[in-house]
């Protein structure tokens, strides 16, 4: 009786203002509402921890790659053979991560400076490269060391393509160089009227500035083109 009480007080007491009325008629919608509104909290913090559980699980299965994989090729404490053949194997969720392309970009150096490079090992960096976001600066390095690998390949025509992927960029960084690259590797395959304008271009950008070393060799190519050498 006591219950029926107090439940027949509390609706009296929401009837008398016009708020109560509202909640006291549609009081289940509201309690449906709240219930709904507190799911939605512990989805979220639910979410958000195991979102959070796993970065953690991704930084440490990146640390003992670059440590097992990477770090062991460079410090010479595995074979390039062996390095090699670990590389196809790797987790797809950490190729191209950004944490373990500055390893991967130096590996690649070493495996180069020890001639080990070939096709298959050139399409691993292409692999790579496409698992990089555009707007992440590792892009750009990764990229350049990319054309310098299809250049040593005699693989002209790819080189430059990958290089004039890179002129639009609007950060300055390797433009120098990007440059200067390209007017060599136009040079290289006899079209002179683009080398000409690649070194031109470089010439053009950093006239004012501070002469790069891009810059100096550049204008040399210049004299012998005008030259005619």
């Amino acid at each position: 009786m006591a219950t029926n009480q107090e439940a027949q007080t509390l609706e009296e007491t929401l009837n008398k203002t016009d708020l109560g009325h509202v909640i006291n008629e549609n009081k289940n919608a509201i309690m449906i509402a709240a219930l709904v509104v507190v799911l939605g909290i512990i989805g979220y913090s639910t979410m958000n921890y195991f979102q959070s559980e796993g970065r953690l699980a991704m930084l440490d299965m990146t640390y003992d790659v670059e440590k097992d994989v990477f770090d062991a090729y460079i410090t010479d404490k595995v074979k390039a053979e062996d390095f090699v053949k670990t590389l196809p194997n790797l987790d797809p969720a950490v190729v191209g991560h950004p944490n373990l392309v500055p390893a991967f970009i130096e590996s690649i150096n070493k495996l180069s400076q020890e001639n080990k490079m070939d096709k298959v090992l050139i399409d691993t960096v292409v692999n790579w490269q496409s698992k990089v976001s555009k707007s992440n600066m590792l892009y750009l390095f990764l990229t350049v060391r990319l054309a310098s690998l299809y250049e040593d390949d005699n693989q002209l025509d790819s080189a430059i393509k990958t290089l004039e992927s890179l002129v639009s960029r609007k950060s300055s960084v390797l433009k120098d160089k990007i440059h200067f690259d390209l007017g060599r590797l136009y040079l290289k395959k006899g079209d002179k009227a683009t080398a000409t304008e690649r070194f031109s271009t470089l010439l053009v950008e950093t006239e004012g500035k501070r002469k790069s070393e891009y810059s100096v060799l550049a204008k040399i190519y210049m004299n012998d083109l005008i030259s005619g050498k």
